[in-house]
């Protein structure tokens, strides 16, 4: 091969990989910006805070929302939770999903467990984490502490527990678009998801920009 085709050819294969380089810097760049998000303001006695999620709190939360979408306007549900009671976390997803209004989930921090479920039923678009948070699914556990449990017991608490985390993979794979099975393959590492990795998961739609 001449010189001249040579210098050609080079010239050439750095160009494309210029312009690889540059479109993929420019995903990353768009990619960046898309994913802070600023929320439409909510005044402060439209937002609710999640810390504990039990029986007793999901009452509170529920009538909470059903009494704040009496009238128009965002509700924010503000998340730092290491998880709580699944009945419970589940009365609260079907309280978000018959709002009229829109519900805003931001996790403030960690939203482990069943806040991880919470967090991703918010509304489109406004489901966000802050810079350092983090989110955690796993499979569904048993609690037996201050109680006593026989063989069939168990057999039937795991049989119940298999319908519950039926549950849980089917709301996930609803509020992210990822299928039931790629959702099981995530809750099988039972680990911490950073930031990022819960923004692909689209767990949420971004890092919240803005004060409370």
């Amino acid at each position: 091969m001449s010189l001249k085709k040579e210098l050609k050819k080079n010239k050439g294969g750095s160009m494309k990989k210029w312009i690889v380089g540059f479109v993929a810097g420019l995903m990353f760049f768009t990619a960046s910006v898309a994913s802070a998000i600023r929320l439409p303001e909510v005044p402060e006695y439209r937002m609710i805070y999640i810390t504990e999620i039990s029986m007793v709190t999901a009452i509170e939360i529920t009538t909470r929302l059903s009494y704040l979408d009496k009238t128009k306007g965002d509700i924010r549900i503000i998340l730092t939770t290491p998880g709580g009671q699944i009945v419970a976390g589940l009365m609260i997803i079907d309280a978000m999903n018959r709002c009229n209004n829109d519900v805003q989930t931001y996790a403030n921090g960690a939203a482990y467990s069943m806040g991880t479920y919470i967090l991703s039923s918010g509304a489109e678009g406004k489901r966000v984490i802050n810079k350092h948070g983090s989110t955690l699914i796993h499979h569904a556990r048993l609690n037996y502490t201050f109680r006593s449990v026989t063989v069939n017991d168990l057999q039937e608490d795991i049989k119940l527990m298999k319908i519950y985390e039926d549950i849980l993979n089917t709301i996930l794979s609803e509020t992210t678009g990822f299928s039931v099975d790629a959702i099981k393959s995530v809750t099988e590492d039972n680990g911490v998801l950073t930031r990022e990795r819960t923004i692909n998961l689209n767990i949420v739609d971004g890092v919240y920009e803005g004060d409370l």
